[in-house]
């Protein structure tokens, strides 16, 4: 099948809006994660609207002639992964028809704004041959994951040519360590881990046995550990601090708390002489790269011209970093380069990266820059790749003029994750493996209206293999609803007693549905087929036969506290922005009660006495960036613009506020410390106003249980009651393996 002469760039169907560019898809903005191989069949659907695509033609998409891949297998993963982000169903679809002998069709109408010509899709250079076994398919059976399990994670089999044997051992096996750090004499191990508690914290081993041992004890928790080149000593990030440590244990001690180290950037780093401190910090909401004496000081920007968009690696001779990186103005070019900044003048020099695999729209990150090795007396680039539903290790060879002449070599075969590979000056390299397995739901114990923690954070639903999803919770605290893949199940927080209301409902992770004040009825909601959005439905909470509330009405927020209204988002749908509507729950009537004409405005509540109104207003094109507001609120209705009362400034990703009992707080989930966490707000009593700074009421500093994804916050819910909020959590289990790079060893 011949592409179409002229492709829009984005796409937009139904709610959703699919970037061919960047790789990237959105639901009402927010960006959805989903994986490479299924987004790339999407994209084939979508240059080719209510045409049927084979299979053939996905797997010559998806795979290159000579890869050895069970891709009947592979085509069917990445579709039930596509219908699964997309809330589509195989048997009454409306995105994706099955045609069967034949292929695929897109169904739904599409729209773009944007024209351009639409490259062809080229293949995988040969050289990386894989093939992806994805057990992790959410709904995969238990036998899949023991098997999984018991063989390590790694399955290893269609190993690229000349890829060498590689000794394999594993070195934890509590499910709960990353972030790895080898000494430089290959003999000691530190790594992240929450063990006891839930943020994680810094633990020592040595390589060849012996007991672990805790040596940060950090409230907030630990991250990011690395090793000083004289091996006696841990650097590691701490909420807003780098801090260093004895390697064996000891007082820690603050080098600076002047940083805003990005969450998703790593940690610290030593020059090869130990003098000082490398860092990507977060200036004017972007990432920039610093430097620190290890002794203390204000950190110093290191071309400040340039944004990173990886963990910085610190050359062998310590001359220069290397990182995916790119200038302002010009992101999509530079990143599909690689690039080394010399230490402390800052020049920048471009380095040739393997070439791109289909669908990649930028050059694989970098991980680790290894010293010459005694055989071949190389140095090598260690990156990682994402292949398929996999994501695994692999390394080039670095040349004296900064190209990489040797196709990319495998590494690692996992069929989950590698990543956060650490090397020592002998070629032992320690790094994290694992899989996502699940989201919980939380609860975290809090006089709301004071805003004080009363204790730990709690696990309301544990159930490995299946996503416990979108929680709304009553008001008095005593029932949550959810979904649990594709049931709306409620469960009595009291009792544990949990009780399914609807199969087969095609729930979404950033639209949960909304149970009443009192807990006794659900609206929740289904798409419309000749329309374009939600239908609500109201169920008791007993259980029963569902009600149909209204048509094409949006999707749920707040309900009333008398149970007789509930707020719903309109209208992103063929470039449209977002409203806010008013639907009476007996009757059916909609009306549209607040828009705006150049920004979208989401997630609306009531406070508690009903007369007050808490949303969201996308503040940039790049939907990562929002301000809250209230407005007050009579016979229902919100008022308009004049009488907006703005919360927070717009700089960060603030979302899914809800008030306190008493309407004097404001509870919200953030990024503005860098990671995905829940703050809250001082209101004023009568005016509303802010009182104060947001304050943060539960750190998820590098714990596995955080949402994962490109937007951990667009996820990440927030539901208040008197005693409690209940949030949801993605957990991921890992733990660290060590390789013998050196043949022989």
């Amino acid at each position: 099948m011949e592409p179409s002469a002229a492709v829009p760039n984005r796409v937009r169907f139904g709610l959703f809006e699919a970037d061919l560019a960047s790789g990237e898809l959105r639901k009402r903005g927010r960006r959805v994660p989903l994986q490479d191989q299924p987004f790339q069949v999407l994209a084939l659907l979508l240059r080719h609207p209510g045409e049927i695509v084979a299979r053939e033609e996905m797997q010559h998409a998806l795979w290159p002639a000579d890869t050895f891949v069970e891709f009947e297998q592979g085509v069917n993963t990445a579709i039930k992964k596509l219908r699964q982000t997309l809330g589509d169903s195989a048997d009454n679809p409306r995105f994706i028809e099955t045609l069967p002998r034949k292929g695929y069709r897109f169904i739904a109408p599409v729209d773009g704004p944007e024209i351009a010509a639409t490259p062809a899709m080229t293949p995988a250079p040969s050289g990386a041959r894989t093939r992806s076994r994805s057990w992790l398919a959410l709904g995969l059976s238990a036998v899949f994951v023991l098997l999984a399990s018991a063989a390590g994670w790694f399955w290893w089999h269609a190993k690229p040519e000349k890829t060498a044997e590689h000794r394999l051992t594993r070195l934890t096996s509590n499910g709960v360590s990353f972030n790895p750090a080898i000494s430089p004499d290959g003999k000691l191990l530190a790594y992240q881990a929450t063990i006891g508690g839930p943020n994680p914290n810094i633990w020592v081993q040595q390589i060849g046995g012996g007991q672990a041992i805790q040596i940060t004890h950090e409230k907030d928790g630990a991250s990011s550990p690395v090793f000083a080149p004289s091996g006696m000593r841990i650097a590691y990030a701490s909420h807003r601090g780098i801090y260093e440590v004895p390697a064996l244990g000891g007082d820690p001690r603050l080098i600076t708390s002047d940083v805003f180290v990005c969450a998703c950037e790593g940690g610290p780093h030593y020059t090869p002489d130990g003098s000082t401190i490398l860092f990507v910090r977060t200036v004017d909401l972007f990432n920039r790269l610093s430097m620190v004496p290890r002794t203390g000081g204000t950190p110093v920007a290191i071309q400040p011209g340039v944004r990173f968009a990886s963990d910085p690696i610190v050359s062998p001779d310590g001359s220069k970093v290397f990182a995916l990186a790119y200038r302002d103005g010009r992101r999509e070019q530079d990143l599909k380069r690689w690039w080394t900044i010399s230490i402390p003048g800052g020049e920048l020099e471009e380095v040739a990266p393997p070439s791109l695999l289909p669908g990649e729209t930028h050059a694989p990150s970098p991980f680790a820059w290894t010293m010459a090795d005694k055989n071949s007396r190389q140095q090598w680039i260690i990156f990682g790749r994402q292949t398929g539903d996999t994501n695994n290790l692999f390394r080039v060879a670095m040349a004296s003029d900064r190209n990489v002449p040797s196709e990319p070599q495998q590494l690692t075969f996992t069929t989950g994750f590698s990543a956060d590979p650490s090397v020592s000056k002998g070629g032992r390299m320690v790094f994290d493996s694992g899989t996502d397995l699940s989201t919980n739901l939380w609860g975290i114990p809090i006089d709301t209206n004071r805003g004080r923690v009363t204790g730990e954070p709690q696990s309301l639903t544990q159930v490995e293999g299946v996503r416990d999803d979108a929680p709304s919770l009553s008001r008095d605290g005593t029932k949550v609803a959810f979904f649990s893949d594709r049931r709306l199940v409620v469960k009595n927080l009291v009792t544990g007693q949990e009780t399914q209301l609807v199969q087969d409902v095609t729930g979404e992770p950033n639209v949960p549905p909304t149970i009443s004040p009192d807990g006794t009825f659900v609206v929740y909601y289904r798409w419309n087929h000749a329309k374009t959005d939600h239908d609500l439905y109201s169920i008791s909470t007993a259980g029963g036969s569902p009600r149909l509330v209204c048509r094409d009405c949006g999707a749920p927020g707040g309900i009333s506290s008398d149970g007789t209204r509930i707020l719903t988002n309109r209208g992103f749908v063929g470039g449209g922005l977002d409203r806010i509507a008013l639907v009476d729950i007996t009757t059916g009537k909609v009306t549209d009660v607040l828009s705006d004409p150049k920004h979208n405005l989401w997630n609306p509540y009531f406070s508690w006495d009903d007369k007050w109104m808490g949303f969201k207003l996308q503040t940039g094109a790049d939907f990562e960036h929002f301000r809250l507001y209230v407005t007050p609120v009579e016979n229902f209705v919100p008022a308009g613009p004049d009488r907006w009362i703005q919360l927070t400034g717009g700089e960060y990703f603030d979302d899914h506020q809800q008030f306190s009992p008493d309407g004097n707080t404001i509870y919200f989930n953030s990024n503005r410390d860098g990671f995905a966490c829940i703050w809250a707000l001082r209101l004023d009593p009568k005016s509303k106003r802010p009182l104060g700074a947001p304050f943060a009421i539960q750190h998820f500093h590098g714990s596995q249980r955080i949402y994962s994804g490109v937007t951990p916050l667009t996820h990440m819910e927030v539901n208040v009651a008197k005693d409690k909020i209940v949030t949801n959590l993605d957990e991921f289990h890992s733990d660290i393996w060590m390789m013998e790079l050196e043949p022989g060893k």
